[in-house]
């Protein structure tokens, strides 16, 4: 029997830029692999020529031209060529761009399934960004028409379900948690209390606060602080700031295994993101027992109702949470242990399991229409 085709779109492989989504694809490609009944091909516009890619085919998209840097709406004609070619038997698409509504069109056109996964909250929002208005409503509608048009959607949370009912009248057909490997490795902490943050330097993520609570803190709390993440060079002068603080530790950008270990080592994870989607972040945190302390996110009430960390809701709750928890060594414990049988049971690799089975239904569906 021919093997079904699998054709996954992502603006970005994990090679070019690590960030959550590409993360969550690529443990998903490791399951899919294994399965001898799928040939999987990743379609991506940024991908590191230099990678090898084991079990499936990488294919790029070729630019839509000067502007597709604005939008990925002028991306089209390639990325439709690109299906083309490959004539995939269903469409997985994961976090909300043009490409999502480029794919629904060529599923519908083909009668083949796309199932659209959902990364980030703005993703089922119809807000648009100031910056360059034209080209970020262009591409919020591309992405609404696969919203309306996508075979299946798959929400990370209740909230965003919420959302996307609310916003575009449309059920999700599933709400499946992030995952993430069960540690492998022992949990290590230091007398010293290390307080973290980890994202990609964006407005969105909001670093500058975290800096902010760093010189604030330096004289108050008996910590070392520690960002990771790449930077670039909208944040030079942020970048001297943080040079400036001696208990404030910069390293870049680094891998999985290494942001691991460091979490095995952490004490408290802060976050400063204005949204989310279901930060990956979180989930590494609390498999090793270190509770996560957010200025506003707190995805479906998890943290608060779990007990396994504070969503503070200000800036000055998120510094005055930050001072008691680093002085009360009983509370921080016993959230870290919360945190750790949470995530244990709700964010395991078993919940890949479910999106596999997704694909596996929805191609045996066609199948018996044909």
């Amino acid at each position: 029997m021919r093997k079904k085709k699998v054709c996954i779109v992502m603006s970005t492989h994990w090679s070019w830029v690590l960030g959550g989504a590409e993360y969550q694809v690529s443990l998903i490609l490791d399951r899919l692999v294994s399965d001898d009944r799928l040939d999987i091909t990743f379609l991506t516009r940024n991908v590191d020529t230099s990678f090898l890619p084991d079990g499936y085919t990488i294919k790029k998209i070729k630019s839509g031209g000067f502007f597709s840097r604005y939008t990925k709406a002028f991306d089209t004609k390639k990325l439709l060529s690109a299906l083309e070619e490959i004539q995939p038997d269903i469409i997985y698409q994961r976090a909300g761009s043009a490409y999502t509504g480029i794919c629904a069109w060529y599923a519908q056109k083909k009668n083949i399934p796309m199932v659209w996964h959902i990364s980030h909250d703005m993703d089922v929002n119809p807000k648009i960004a100031t910056q360059k208005p034209f080209f970020k409503l262009l591409e919020k509608k591309f992405l609404e028409y696969g919203i309306r048009h996508s075979s299946s959607i798959i929400a990370q949370t209740d909230m965003q379900a919420a959302s996307l009912e609310k916003h575009y009248g449309r059920i999700a057909n599933h709400i499946i948690r992030n995952f993430h490997p069960i540690p492998d490795t022992a949990i290590n902490k230091g007398k010293m209390i290390k307080i973290v943050w980890v994202a990609n330097f964006k407005p969105m993520k909001q670093p500058e606060l975290f800096v902010r609570l760093a010189k604030e803190l330096e004289d108050t709390i008996d910590a070392r602080f520690v960002m990771i993440g790449r930077i670039n060079n909208k944040y030079s002068k942020l970048l001297e700031d943080i040079n400036s603080i001696k208990s404030l530790d910069f390293l870049g950008e680094q891998s999985q295994d290494q942001v691991n270990k460091i979490f095995s080592e952490s004490h408290l994870l802060i976050n400063t993101s204005k949204l989310e989607g279901f930060s990956n972040t979180f989930i590494q945190a609390w498999m090793r027992k270190v509770p996560v302390l957010t200025l506003t996110v707190d995805p479906d009430d998890i943290i608060k109702k779990h007990e396994i960390g504070i969503c503070a809701g200000s800036y000055e709750k998120l510094k005055n949470a930050i001072v008691d928890l680093v002085g009360s060594n009983k509370s921080r414990i016993d959230m870290g242990n919360k945190g750790k049988h949470y995530a244990y049971s709700n964010h395991s690799m078993k919940n890949i399991d479910q999106i596999l089975e997704i694909l596996l239904q929805l191609l045996s569906a066609r199948s018996s229409e044909l």
